[in-house]
């Protein structure tokens, strides 16, 4: 059993069947955020590899460079559920987090690390880059990025051993992006992921075929985004998966359901018995 969390400042606890929540302020100075610990997960893998008699691989760990996003603070994309205590973009020093890095891959024996970030440092991404690019410690990493990197970054990136990126396509309709407040173009997307191709980065992409709303002006936007969606899943080597759109409670879409042409929004069912969408 560990230890009550009653009082630590923003979290919940159930105290007499009710819920309480302690307020909290988020983490203005990053570089005050504890660095990563994970030795009781690697104790228990290792117990439970004595007591089964089963190996479990452990391809990848997470770690943390930034927290918000700064696109968003500027405009916030129409999907996005980030709420507004959240969205302000803070980020660590280039040190600190070239030093988290080799601290993690030299403790934990691992070169397959996980950005936990919403979007890479637009002021540091290159210094950064270029630090670990000079390193060569033979990582591959994961980042979340906006599709606005250079030719010459996508590069460095790759040199750098951030082999994997999931960049903010949404759609390749200049319509709906401009619609989602993306604020970019479909050729600008396409031209991203050419270059990914080029430097054999891996790019992990969700893309929106189509809204109430862009339909309903006529099928030709539409159809013109589904089939460049084909075309990049195909040439372009992108990951890509189908499913129904998610509103979360802080996203621009609940609250401009009337602009965007949304109706019949209902709760996912594991979560109806815990929130309600009228609060």
């Amino acid at each position: 059993m560990g230890e009550p969390t009653q009082g630590i400042p923003g979290a919940t606890d159930v105290v007499d069947g009710e819920l309480r929540l302690t307020p909290g302020r988020p983490l203005s100075d990053m570089n005050k955020s504890p660095r990563p610990d994970f030795d009781d997960f690697f104790i228990e893998k290792d117990r439970l590899e004595r007591a089964t008699g089963r190996v479990f691989n452990i391809e990848w760990l997470p770690f943390e460079s930034s927290r918000g996003c700064w696109w968003g603070e500027h405009k916030h994309c129409l999907f996005c559920g980030i709420n507004d205590d959240l969205m302000r973009f803070r980020e660590k020093d280039t040190d600190r987090v070239i030093s988290e890095l080799v601290w993690l891959l030299s403790r934990y024996k691992l070169l397959k690390l996980c950005a936990a970030d919403w979007i890479i440092s637009r002021r540091k991404r290159r210094e950064i880059f270029t630090r670990l690019k000079e390193l060569d410690l033979d990582l591959e990493c994961f980042y979340e990025t906006r599709a606005d990197l250079t030719k010459e970054e996508i590069l460095l990136m790759q040199q750098a051993g951030v082999t994997t990126i999931q960049p903010g396509i949404e759609s390749f309709s200049t319509e709906l992006l401009m619609l989602m407040n993306k604020n970019t173009s479909r050729i600008r997307h396409v031209q991203f992921l050419r270059w990914c191709k080029e430097y054999e980065s891996i790019s992990r992409t969700t893309s929106s075929l189509g809204s109430p709303a862009s339909r309903s002006s006529g099928t030709t936007t539409w159809r013109r985004s589904c089939r460049t969606s084909s075309i990049c899943s195909r040439r372009c080597g992108t990951c890509t998966s189908s499913r129904c759109i998610a509103s979360a409670r802080s996203s621009r879409r609940r609250s401009s359901s009337p602009w965007t042409g949304t109706s019949s929004v209902r709760t996912m069912p594991p979560t109806s018995h815990q929130v309600s969408l009228t609060r």
